[in-house]
């Protein structure tokens, strides 16, 4: 009986450590079906079964898991998690008036289940993604469904592919004339690169 409670007590670690999908399946096909050009089809997600199932694939992540990742696997859990989120958040006060903006501090709320934790959108980007890891094309990857944030990509962050991913959305974002042009003599910038300059600095000079 010993044996078999110690094989046991293996096969249950081994399972909670590796079982999580890095290429998040699940979760691609909801952003293939429902994301196209940016727009998010959220009217048809609040029927959409596939919700509550890559729920059930994030909020089971232990911390002690989640430290045996690696790096790039870390920061894209971290980035999907926090894109995945603010779609439900805009779901769980569907229909919107104008966007993001309508909902009572939408980024401090503390509705996403992270580790045990109930935390805020914020608490991933600020106090984790930010502070954690060197890595300001974060910026360019974690979307806040406003104006001024990057365009929901159709499919999910994966640590295998991370720096090419990363690398990507920088580009599509720095082309983005709706975010950053030249004006005769003037290059007007993203707001972003006001209010964490300093991420890019630190890391690029």
């Amino acid at each position: 009986m010993k044996f078999s409670l110690f094989f046991s007590g293996i096969a249950l670690i081994i399972s909670s450590t590796f079982a999580f999908d890095h290429a998040y399946t699940d979760y691609g096909k909801l952003l293939d079906t429902y994301v196209c050009s940016s727009n998010v089809a959220y009217k048809g997600l609040l029927e959409e079964p596939l919700v509550d199932t890559i729920k059930k694939k994030f909020e089971p992540v232990t911390a002690s898991a989640f430290d045996s990742w690696s790096e790039n696997h870390q920061i894209a859990f971290l980035i999907n998690a926090y894109n995945f989120y603010t779609v439900v958040l805009i779901l769980n006060n569907y229909p919107l008036e104008t966007g993001i903006r309508d909902i009572r501090r939408p980024w401090k709320q503390k509705f996403v289940p992270l580790f045990g934790n109930t935390v805020s959108l914020d608490h991933i980007e600020h106090e984790i993604l930010r502070k954690e890891y060197a890595e300001p094309r974060i910026h360019f990857a974690v979307v806040c469904a406003s104006k001024g944030c990057p365009e929901l990509k159709d499919t999910p962050f994966t640590g295998d592919n991370l720096d090419k991913q990363l690398a990507g959305a920088a580009l599509a974002f720095l082309n983005d004339p709706s975010r950053n042009r030249i004006m005769e003599n003037t290059l007007v910038l993203s707001k972003i690169f006001k209010w964490y300059g300093d991420d890019f600095t630190e890391q690029y000079g």
